[in-house]
């Protein structure tokens, strides 16, 4: 005052200067199961004041949206409840007691993703020595699917991975199958991730053929008949015969089938013949794959 300056007061607390931290920078992503992992490399200033957080942000190409991942002052955060095959960036920014500051450069783009689920309904269908097998595609898992793995079975228990190439089909023909025995089969699908779960095993499917030829075909002379009879075929083709062909011909050029019905017994009488005509005969076979060779 005008008599002077007085004593001066006791000393106040310390007080730092402080003002918001910088941008982290370097924020990059790793995809995982409906998740992404984050690092990111803390501000280079934290504005003269400890950091004492970390706000993450993640946009799904509409809107930025906060990640409720609790306080932490690591420079790293999973975050968590994504959609897999959805692409996202992402943001950080850090906090002190001065307040929160920018946030860092935008992420590039990280898309969360997960082994494809099982395919269904895989099925098939009997040729000679395979089996040819369809499904329905499964759930990618965020990932395109880059291959399918057929497996197949002779007894539920042992399975051999068929070598079928690398194909995105929803098909496979599956070869090198013995006729006559029956398999059963699974099919898994694998994305960049890796190789999802099989399948339910399949319905049991036997490979089959047409059966061989009968030999030793003899005939017997009656009144306007002829009773037949043969050998059945050294081979059924893998499926049991249901039936046998028999035809008869006057010149052997002119063919005509004996309609007597269906029955696997070998041996048939031909009716409805002309007594003092020769005739030849043949017979073939029929199983579930078609009739075989006369």
């Amino acid at each position: 005052n005008v008599a002077g300056t007085g004593a001066v007061s006791t000393a106040s607390w310390a007080v730092t200067p402080a003002a918001a931290p910088s941008a982290p920078t370097s924020v990059a992503g790793t995809a995982g199961n409906a998740q992404v992992s984050l690092t990111w490399t803390a501000p280079a200033s934290n504005g003269g004041a400890a950091i004492t957080d970390y706000v993450v942000e993640f946009n799904d190409g509409a809107s930025w949206t906060i990640f409720a991942d609790g306080v932490s002052t690591t420079a790293s955060a999973t975050v968590t409840g994504l959609a897999n095959g959805t692409a996202y960036t992402f943001r950080v920014s850090a906090t002190n007691a001065a307040g929160t500051g920018l946030a860092s450069t935008v992420s590039s783009a990280v898309t969360p993703r997960t082994v494809p689920s099982a395919p269904t309904s895989v099925t098939g269908t009997s040729g000679n020595t395979q089996v040819s097998l369809t499904w329905t595609a499964p759930n990618n898992g965020g990932s395109a699917i880059t291959d399918y793995v057929v497996e197949s079975s002779p007894d539920g228990a042992t399975w051999t991975v068929f070598a079928d190439g690398v194909s995105t089909a929803a098909s496979a023909t599956v070869t090198g199958l013995t006729n006559g025995q029956a398999y059963t089969f699974r099919v898994s699908a694998t994305n960049a991730v890796g190789t999802g779960a099989t399948s339910a095993v399949s319905g049991s499917v036997t490979p089959a053929t047409a059966p061989g030829a009968p030999t030793s075909v003899a005939g017997t002379a009656g009144n306007a008949q002829v009773s037949l009879t043969w050998t059945a075929p050294v081979s059924n083709g893998g499926a049991a015969i249901t039936d046998y062909v028999v035809e008869s011909s006057p010149d052997g050029t002119t063919w005509t089938t004996f309609a007597d019905g269906v029955s696997t017994t070998a041996s048939a009488t031909v009716t409805g013949l002309t007594n003092g005509t020769a005739y030849t005969f043949r017979v073939s076979a029929t199983n579930a794959a078609g009739t075989g060779l006369a």
